[in-house]
C-alpha cells in the first residue's frame, strides 16, 4: 500500500542539534534584550548616587527632580544651588524657583494632553543617598503645591 501503513523497514530519523541550539540561543538572547529595555535609562548629572533596591516593577517616565550634593534640577536644568545638604537663602518651607518651574511645567502638559492626564502627573525624585532628609521634605511640600502630590523615589535595581 503506498503512502501509509508499516512496510516493514523501519527509518532512521536524524535532528540536527546544532541548528535547534543556535534557534534556542537566539530566543534567550531577545529574551534577555527585552527584559533588559524595560528598565529605563536615567543620566545622573550632578554626582548624584542613588540607594539601592530591589524592587521589580519599572518606572514609568515623568517629570523628574533631581537633589544633588550640589544643585537643584528639574528635566537637566539647575533651579538652585545646595550647598551642605541647605539651599542658602530660602528659609521658608516652599522652595520659590522649583515651585514656579513645577507650576509652569504643569501647565504646558494641562495646555497639551487635558487636565485629566495632568491627574495622572507624578513626579520621580532622584536624590543622593546622603542629601538630608530636612531638604527631601521641602522639594517634596514644594512639588505638592505645584500640583504634583503623587512621586516615586528613584532607586539603583540590584
Amino acid at each position: 500500500m503506498a503512502g501509509g501503513g508499516d512496510s516493514g523497514s523501519e527509518y532512521e530519523v536524524n535532528i540536527n542539534l546544532t541548528a535547534m541550539l543556535d534557534v534556542l540561543t537566539n530566543l534567550l538572547f531577545f529574551l534577555m534584550f527585552g527584559l533588559a529595555a524595560q528598565q529605563s535609562a536615567i543620566e545622573l548629572e550632578g554626582g548624584v548616587r542613588l540607594p539601592v533596591s530591589s524592587a521589580e516593577l519599572p518606572p514609568k517616565h515623568n517629570t523628574t527632580v533631581v537633589v544633588g550634593e550640589r544643585e537643584l534640577r528639574i528635566e537637566k536644568e539647575v533651579i538652585a544651588t545646595v550647598t551642605g545638604g541647605r539651599l542658602p537663602g530660602n528659609s521658608t518651607s516652599r522652595i520659590e524657583s522649583l515651585y514656579r518651574r513645577l507650576v509652569t511645567l504643569r501647565g504646558k502638559r494641562i495646555a497639551a494632553s487635558g487636565p485629566k492626564d495632568a491627574e495622572e502627573d507624578t513626579l520621580l525624585v532622584l536624590c543622593d543617598k546622603t542629601t538630608p532628609y530636612a531638604l527631601v521634605r521641602r522639594v517634596l511640600v514644594t512639588s505638592a503645591e505645584a500640583g504634583y502630590p503623587k512621586f516615586r523615589m528613584g532607586v539603583l535595581m540590584q
